[in-house]
């Protein structure tokens, strides 16, 4: 809990992914605008679900990657310097 700002999960939702409502939720709890913020993700339905909110959608591991969503396919955590 001392690394996040803020933390939403399924008890914070009543819609589970891939509706948007948990990206949401979590963009609300820190003040940020969805298009400003990015969602690093497993499943396919995540990735559906940071699209819908629009934001940008990080494929990582499982059938996120390569499902053809996505906004960058990430191989490893350290792809993310290269992003950001």
């Amino acid at each position: 809990r001392d690394f996040f700002d803020a933390i939403a999960d399924g008890t914070d939702i009543t819609r589970s992914k891939p509706d948007p409502e948990v990206f949401l939720c979590s963009a609300a709890k820190i003040g940020m605008a969805p298009a400003d913020c990015a969602v690093v993700e497993d499943a396919k339905a995540g990735i559906q679900a940071a699209k819908a909110a629009g934001m940008t959608a990080l494929a990582l591991f499982g059938d996120a990657r390569g499902c053809g969503e996505e906004d960058y396919d990430l191989t490893s955590f350290s792809d993310l310097l290269n992003i950001l």
